[in-house]
């Protein structure tokens, strides 16, 4: 009330005194101290100046925009109704309007230089945002909001050391605990444990309460990573008793024992825990996970099972439950538990995914395509992962047009995950179209040029082709020196040579291939009875090719071959 009572006041002496101002002006391109800070407003103005105040703690804002919007023209260039209006355009989101105000004024108060700042921000001009809170800090070195957002700004970024820099200006500015634990955690980011210890510790002393949770917990977990795993006990420890035994530090204290490999003190603690808290869910499967942790199956299963029966409506206990029923090999049960999930929340991945793979555990690969087809229709997100396992369980099966069919909705030039790549290229290899193979053959060798199944698939493609045989015989030479007993890749080095005219030298190295697979294969007694014809010895061919036929009696191209 005190406030309006003046403004009221100083609005009477001004009507009273006969406030008829100057004609309205006109507003410089470039305003200057002068013209802005140091000038009185006019009355004419001040009088529209004062209503617009008087609306805005009103909150009538509409008609605080149509006062200050009149006391501009009679004084266009002041200062003072220049940010007012622009504040109230920011609040309304209008930023294009309040930049129309702000910008004329010149750069040499901290007050307007920041809500430049603030209005790019939310115009998403981050480049010029961050000149104007570096213009600003400069202007007003005590102001803690400039160095605030360009230290969260430069930590979303990930330049942490410009981050750090802002934060501990921040810090000399207001010592808070929060403020210290953030720049704390940026060094952690930053991977310099010393420091960050050091701003813990900083932390603690500034604010030794149970209220800074956040100082004692971040403490504890830097000095466990630094292998200070007594110290970070310690911390906890004595939290834990100042704050009458607070859960998450104590649940912070079971991980300090668990990676301080002390089980039976995990173990312990978490039993107490779950006495305590009986019917806590989220806690009980916090405490799940950690027994999983120190490869405690029963007791985890006892937790799982309790949280389920807490709330039937969770499908993280049922999740859990399935993955230690894959661990124990108990199928039927993992699906049985992997079916809840699915029913209980249809659309994240991770159920489709496991049920899908312990059928294909099963042989049912079939089951698994179903399952991965339903899932793709109900997921909302990770679709992707769900198209990629379906391609493989497609691969599996030999249909190589569904594997190219699908992933090619998934590959572009951007991919980097060589498994998909090497998938989709054999895929179109399989299906005949040669051209876009190598093309993906080609994509996984620039991410990784010594990727030796590629090297070798592609080696063996320009061999069988008859091109590019230096080039093939290179690869194929490279991927040999990173598995030189790998059947596949002798086979298609003595392809290679072969392709070129080496004989003598093909046939040592297929016959070196035969020698060691594991598995008869027709292909590679095909290629040496190749060899043999070309070298004149056509009953060696024809023995070596009624080999190949042994193994797969209904092969056309070896019969044919055979009647030639």
């Amino acid at each position: 009330m005190r406030k309006l009572t003046y403004i009221f006041a100083g609005l009477f002496i001004l009507l009273t005194a006969g406030a008829c101002g100057p004609k309205p002006q006109v507003v410089s391109e470039n305003l200057t101290r002068e013209e802005l800070k140091e000038e009185p407003m006019s009355q004419a103005a001040f009088y529209h100046y004062i209503g617009g105040v008087v609306a805005e703690l009103e909150e009538n804002y509409e008609l605080a925009i149509n006062y200050y919007q009149n006391a501009l023209r009679y004084d266009p260039d002041n200062y003072e109704i220049r940010v007012a209006l622009a504040n109230i355009r920011m609040g309304m989101r209008e930023y294009e309007q309040a930049w129309e105000l702000i910008k004329p004024i010149e750069d040499i108060y901290s007050e307007s230089v920041l809500m430049k700042a603030d209005i790019q921000r939310s115009l998403g001009n981050w480049e010029s945002a961050l000149k104007y809170y570096e213009l600003g800090a400069r202007l007003d070195p005590t102001n803690i909001n400039p160095y605030w957002y360009l230290g969260n700004y430069y930590r979303q970024v990930g330049e942490i050391e410009k981050a750090i820099k802002n934060y501990k200006r921040m810090v000399r500015l207001n010592a808070s605990p929060q403020i210290i634990n953030d720049l704390g955690e940026l060094y952690i980011l930053n991977n310099d444990t010393a420091n960050a210890i050091e701003t813990f510790e900083r932390s603690l002393q500034a604010d030794p309460s149970i209220e800074n949770k956040a100082g004692y917990t971040s403490l504890a977990k830097v000095l466990n990573a630094a292998g200070m795993g007594d110290s970070a006990q310690a911390v906890l420890q004595n939290f834990i008793q100042m704050a009458a035994g607070n859960v998450d530090a104590r649940l912070e204290l079971i991980q300090t024992y668990i990676q301080n490999d002390e089980k039976e003190a995990a173990m312990e603690e978490i039993k107490s825990l779950a006495e305590k808290y009986p019917n806590r869910s989220r806690l009980l499967g916090q405490l799940g996970t950690m027994a999983i942790d120190l490869n405690e199956a029963e007791l985890a299963k006892e937790l799982f099972n309790n949280q389920a029966e807490l709330d039937q409506t969770n499908f993280f206990p049922y999740y859990y439950l399935g993955r230690i029923a894959v661990f124990e090999n108990r199928l039927e049960d993992a699906k049985s538990h992997f079916w809840q999930v699915v029913d209980l929340v249809d659309s994240i991945p991770d159920g489709w995914v496991n049920l899908a793979e312990i059928y294909r555990a099963q042989d049912s690969l079939n089951m698994s395509v179903d399952i991965m087809r339903e899932g793709m229709e109900r997921v909302t997100t990770g679709r992707e992962d769900l198209q990629i396992y379906l391609s493989r369980y497609y691969s599996q099966l030999e249909q190589y047009q569904s594997v190219a069919n699908i992933l090619e909705g998934v590959v572009d030039s951007s991919t980097t995950d060589i498994g998909v790549l090497f998938t989709l290229a054999s895929a179109y290899e399989r299906v005949g179209d040669f051209n876009r193979s190598v093309a993906h053959f080609e994509q996984i060798l620039e991410i990784n040029e010594e990727f030796h199944p590629a090297l070798n698939y592609l080696g063996y493609m320009y061999a069988d082709s008859g091109i590019h045989l230096v080039r093939a015989k290179d690869m194929i030479e490279r991927a040999l020196a990173q598995d030189s007993l790998n059947p596949a890749y002798l086979d298609s080095y003595g392809w290679v040579l072969f392709k070129m005219g080496k004989l003598s030298e093909a046939e040592k190295y297929i016959e070196r291939a035969i020698e060691i697979m594991d598995n008869p294969d027709v292909e590679l007694f095909d290629h040496l009875a190749e060899i043999y014809q070309a070298q004149g010895r056509e009953e060696d061919a024809r023995r070596t090719w009624q080999k190949a036929l042994g193994i797969d009696p209904n092969n056309v191209a070896i019969r044919e071959k055979l009647d030639r």
